[in-house]
């Protein structure tokens, strides 16, 4: 589905913003404040709110208009899914990332063919770090580079929510599939990670095939449409070998012992703590009690 996100921009025909959007609308996108019509169509800021659901694909949207969006997916509390694809959105002045990194229900996020490239994806790997709930980001067509990819591989290492990343099509070379094999090591959630279209040849490919043999998660992992088409084979036989399923299985619940031990341990830790404070007042009781006692003999 991403990719087909990504590649039907080209069939959709396309109108200028100024058609979609009245001039007193392109104001009302940019200032919520007035609680009018931020879509010809009728749709309040108010409406948006109240929506699981929003897509604005193809409507020649610039970054200046995602104002009021962003204050919507900062505060929304029933949005499951975005789809922004086919505009001309760069996120590179932060201040969507930073709403999606406060976001506490978006799941889904389609921000395929726009002009993110690298600085927009640094700003959305800074979001991916911080953000819980994000489980599809589909980014495909953005020109990103080696060091768009190397910015999300940053956020992978860390981020535990995310499912499903597609990156086709993104001008990503060995260095950048390098970046992205690196944190495959370290993340143990992500179960697809497509890199179709990319510029990736023998060397980033054969280190994308090593990580495989240290993250258990990965389920599809495509690289089709590169300089080797020969490794997505490999991938492809690491992926579906029933060994690394065990593997994946041992390692999990190896995690989860290590999980239960540490907390049994943090357990035992504020048992003795407790116990120990619970010494303390003994004996302060104990003081107050003799004092007491003292007190009164002295008065008979």
């Amino acid at each position: 589905f991403f990719e087909s996100q990504a590649n039907s921009c080209s069939s959709v025909q396309h109108r200028p913003i100024n058609s979609t959007f009245s001039s007193e609308t392109m104001q009302l996108l940019k200032h919520k404040d007035s609680m009018a019509l931020v879509r010809t169509r009728g749709m309040t800021y108010a409406d948006l709110m109240k929506k699981r659901e929003i897509v604005f694909h193809s409507k020649d949207m610039f970054d200046e208009n995602l104002e009021v969006l962003a204050e919507v997916v900062q505060n929304t509390e029933v949005l499951e899914e975005l789809n922004l694809s086919c505009n001309r959105l760069t996120l590179a002045d932060g201040r969507f990332a930073e709403a999606l990194a406060h976001n506490k229900t978006l799941r889904v996020l389609y921000l395929n063919q726009n002009k993110i490239r690298a600085e927009g994806a640094k700003q959305l790997a800074t979001a991916l770090e911080i953000n819980e709930t994000l489980q599809k980001i589909g980014l495909d067509g953005n020109q990103i580079g080696d060091n768009g990819a190397m910015s999300l591989s940053t956020a992978l290492k860390g981020n535990a929510s995310l499912l499903e990343m597609s990156l086709s099509a993104n001008n990503i070379g060995d260095d950048g599939a390098g970046s992205l094999a690196a944190s495959l090591k370290e993340n143990n959630t992500l179960r697809s990670l497509r890199l179709r279209g990319n510029k990736i040849c023998e060397g980033g490919a054969q280190i994308l095939a090593d990580a495989l043999e240290h993250n258990y998660s990965i389920q599809l992992l495509n690289i089709d449409g590169s300089r080797c088409p020969m490794r997505q084979t490999k991938i492809q036989t690491i992926i579906e070998d029933p060994k690394r399923r065990t593997r994946h299985l041992e390692a999990t619940v190896t995690k989860q012992e290590e999980i239960i031990a540490a907390n049994k341990k943090e357990l035992e830790r504020k048992d003795a703590v407790i116990a120990k404070k619970n010494a303390q007042i003994a004996l302060l009781m104990a003081d107050l009690e003799f004092q007491r006692h003292a007190e009164e003999a002295i008065a008979e």
